[in-house]
Formats: C-alpha cells, sequence, structure tokens
C-alpha cells in the first residue's frame, strides 16, 4: 500500500472499523450525482437510513495548512462519472 503524508493501511484499517461509520447499502440511496466547481470536484450524495434522511456532499483535499486551524486549501478535480454510474448500475431502480 501507498504511505502518503503519513497515512498507511494501519490508519485505514482504523478509519474502515470506526463505530460513527454509516454503511449503506446502494438503495439506501434516494440520490447521486457530482458537480464540477472552479476549485475542485463534489461528489453530492442524498440517502435515507432508519428513517433519517442525509445529504452530504465529498471533494477530496490535495493540500492542508495546519496553522492557525487544519483546513483544506487546495481540491482535487476527480472524475466522479464512473464511480455514480457503478452505483446506480447496482441499484434494484434507479432513483
Amino acid at each position: 500500500m501507498i504511505r502518503h503524508d503519513g497515512y498507511d493501511e494501519e490508519d485505514l484499517m482504523n478509519d474502515v472499523e470506526d463505530k460513527r461509520n454509516t454503511e449503506l447499502s446502494f438503495d439506501d440511496i434516494s440520490e447521486i450525482g457530482f458537480e464540477e466547481k472552479t476549485w475542485g470536484s463534489v461528489l453530492q450524495l442524498e440517502y435515507e437510513k432508519d428513517g433519517k434522511k442525509e445529504k452530504f456532499q465529498y471533494s477530496i483535499a490535495q493540500d492542508w495548512v495546519k496553522y492557525p486551524a487544519k483546513e483544506p486549501t487546495k481540491y482535487m478535480k476527480v472524475d466522479w462519472a464512473p464511480f455514480v454510474q457503478y452505483i446506480k448500475d447496482r441499484q434494484k431502480f434507479t432513483k
């Protein structure tokens, strides 16, 4: 596995096993799409789990500043289309 900025396989396993994670089936996802912004790409996800509707936007940070507060300064341009299509293809019915 590639180690990047001190984040390695052990860190990944800790993140995967974190109790705060939410597990979704593809059919829990009511809306999925993406949008290209001038600063980067945004994955938009809406789902309903346990009667609670949630809406999130995800981007991948490329660069961070640590002081005065840890915050992303640059985002990556990501081609989310194959990921979005992968999920839609596996839903029992596309929403």
